[in-house]
């Protein structure tokens, strides 16, 4: 039999459950470790983590002490079990530690996203509709401390140095990027307004969510990004939907009649808008729009590449060069690379295929259906808590449609999920005895596994941490001149984490660029060691070949061009570099194999978008100028210039190349069908 101190243990420790949550929700917001190389996001990444590891072990301990285990009947976990399920196997199936761990500056592989569960789960099982408000004021607090981050930003008052010109002047609160600071405070403002609407707060605490809003609202339209706009208004509908509901009578029935009506018109104006159809205009010409389609359709390339597995968790891009379109190919130059689809479900899609993508969207599907029934049957108050959580995960999805699920973002969704779920559908909670605890063989098989697990992360998360600072440590070393102790500090954070790629590359990368020989070939050896992590390390192979050319030994390069087209088979500017390389070794098999991939591109170059066109013509016809000064004798490289230049409204260029060829080779293919345009 439970005692009654047992209990009030119990107590305690759910209250300790949800101030980890709480905590969780501010520290991503704040965390910022500005001593760091990803001074924005890993250490996010690490925090969260450490902090569902302690619930794990919170509930555990709990299961200990009280000699009972506390489940909730619902349909959300199956659906998330079914999720974990579907990493674990994924990441076994596709990508292994990689996958696990997932791309340097995400984390968006299968332990990002073990936590969501884990966070989503504990919302659920340690809250109920009477504490929802101490989650809803960290989350108005997150998003008043980005905010109020965000004026300084804009009034040119930020202490931190940003390495991006491009974002300033704009608000990034902690995240080191507009869209992702404009979406998360999207996604809290409703919160924030309902608590500055409710009036069983007291002035105090209600005019603290007021400003908060603000500061919100201050902080979308300072991001100057479409994403947190878009959102924020999706969030503010679905609040304002909960205040019509709450009337009763004819203004329930008209005004939810309207507003379905209203929401469902503007849902199929934006679709058809992005899709490039429709009365509307707006999204289809915005160049981030336009740009994204492409991202969007590699992901689909990436998708039905492998539809049932996926090409391995958060391995986007790894897999973008070789699947992208040619329209994606032309318009980004070889450094421009995408590492994510730019949504998060597709994303998924891509990774971890019908088996992890099918089990996101049960969890969407659970918590949407709970939403809408929630607001079918809720009355009063519970009616505009569940409206605050409910605009605030719409205001997610929104977001998330055109965007990169990254630690914060993922963390606010977890929360603002399994809020959804206790104020819209609340589970049956039951708790079970498990008379096995209480003899020692019982207690160990839930304390030492629990303990391994917990160690482990909190030793790999410490490591990260330390790593990415040793790394950031090293490179400013090297800047300021002191390059051995530089190189030391780059070797001890690649040897940290050996899993990582990214780190190795960066030594090596680092290394090369101080133009010693002997530096540099200690930098090829660091690119070596990045390529046996991660063959599909396009920077690093292509670093790799330059620089073995450049120290004199021209034949060692070819294997790495040859690496790196298998990354990327449509490069014009790659494939012109390999086939050079070729000719350079006496190898005209291989580089002839090379040129004509570049003429296949370059026949392909006139089909792009138009938007695109001028961009991907001035691609082929540089590729197809270097080719034409490596190989000057060979009239079919001058008959493909000639016609690109001609595609591209260069005639006297064309002409020039058309008879360079002629004299070269008269009937030279192709040469008579571009004189006959040029005529």
């Amino acid at each position: 039999m439970v005692t009654a101190e047992a209990r009030a243990r119990h107590g305690r420790l759910e209250l300790t459950q949800r101030r980890l949550l709480n905590a969780a929700v501010l520290l991503s917001a704040t965390v910022l470790v500005t001593f760091s190389n990803d001074a924005a996001m890993l250490g996010k990444a690490v925090a969260t983590m450490w902090i569902a590891v302690a619930i794990v072990v919170v509930a555990a301990l709990r299961m200990l002490l009280v000699g009972e285990a506390q489940v909730v009947r619902h349909p959300i976990v199956i659906a998330l079990g079914a999720f974990s399920a579907a990493l674990l196997l994924s990441t076994v199936l596709r990508g292994g530690v990689t996958a696990f761990f997932g791309e340097y500056g995400r984390q968006a592989g299968a332990l990002g996203y073990l936590v969501f569960v884990v966070v989503l789960l504990a919302t659920v099982v340690y809250h109920r509709m009477a504490t929802l408000s101490s989650l809803a004021l960290a989350i108005t607090g997150a998003i008043g401390l980005t905010g109020a981050y965000g004026v300084l930003q804009i009034t040119g008052n930020d202490p931190v140095a940003w390495d991006n010109p491009e974002f300033i002047g704009k608000v990034l609160g902690t995240f080191g990027n507009p869209d992702f600071a404009g979406a998360y405070l999207a996604i809290g403002l409703p919160v924030a307004i309902w608590g500055a609407m409710r009036r069983e707060w007291d002035a105090i605490i209600r005019g603290f969510c007021a400003v908060c809003a603000v500061l919100a609202a201050i902080g979308i339209a300072g991001s100057q990004e479409l994403q947190g706009l878009f959102a924020g208004a999706a969030g503010i509908a679905v609040y304002g939907l909960a205040l019509l509901l709450r009337q009763g009578g004819a203004v329930r029935r008209v005004g939810s009649r309207v507003w379905i009506a209203g929401a469902a018109l503007a849902t199929v104006l934006l679709t058809l808008d992005v899709a490039g159809f429709g009365p509307l205009t707006f999204l289809s010409g915005q160049s981030t729009v336009q740009s994204r389609r492409l991202l969007w359709q590699t992901a689909w390339n990436q998708f039905t590449d492998s539809p049932i597995l996926g090409q391995g968790l958060d391995s986007y891009g790894d897999h973008y060069n070789l699947l992208r379109p040619i329209d994606e190919t032309l318009r980004r130059d070889l450094t421009n690379a995408s590492d994510a689809a730019h949504d998060v479900i597709l994303n998924l899609f891509a990774g971890g295929g019908l088996l992890v993508g099918l089990a996101y969207l049960a969890v969407l599907g659970v918590v949407g259906y709970a939403l809408v029934v929630g607001l079918s049957e809720a009355e009063g108050d519970d009616l505009l808590v569940l409206g605050a959580f409910g605009g605030a995960w719409v205001a997610y999805q929104a977001q998330a449609l055109v965007s990169i699920d990254v630690v914060p973002l993922r963390l606010l969704h977890a929360v603002v999920s399994g809020a959804v779920i206790v104020a819209g559908l609340p589970p049956e909670r039951r708790t079970i005895p498990l008379p096995a605890l209480k003899r020692v063989a019982g207690k160990l098989a839930v304390a030492v596994p629990t303990a391994v697990v917990a160690v482990v992360l909190v030793v790999v998360g410490g490591r990260m941490v330390i790593a990415d600072a040793v790394v950031a440590d090293g490179r400013r070393k090297i800047v300021a001149n002191d390059i051995v102790n530089g190189a030391r500090q780059l070797e001890r954070g690649s040897s940290l984490v050996p899993w990582e790629e990214t780190y190795p590359r960066l030594q090596g990368i680092a290394l090369i660029q101080i133009g010693q020989s002997g530096f540099a070939e200690q930098g090829v050896e660091a690119l070596d060691e990045a390529l046996r992590r991660n063959p599909n390390d396009l920077s690093a192979s292509i670093t790799a070949a330059r620089t073995v050319v450049a120290l004199g030994r021209p034949e060692e390069a070819i294997a790495y061009y040859a690496l790196a087209r298998t990354t990327d088979p449509k490069d014009p500017d790659l494939g012109a570099e390999a086939g050079l390389a070729a000719l350079v070794v006496g190898d005209e098999a291989l580089a002839e194999v090379y040129f004509l991939e570049v003429v296949e591109v370059a026949r392909q170059a006139p089909d792009v978008q138009e938007v695109y066109r001028k961009t991907a013509l001035n691609r082929v016809i540089g590729a197809l100028e270097a080719i034409v000064e490596g190989a000057p004798d060979d009239a079919r490289w001058l008959v493909a210039l000639g016609t690109a230049q001609l595609e591209r409204g260069l005639t006297d260029a064309a002409v020039e190349s058309a008879d360079a060829a002629a004299e070269i080779d008269p009937d030279a293919d192709g040469l008579a069908e571009l004189r006959s345009r040029l005529s």
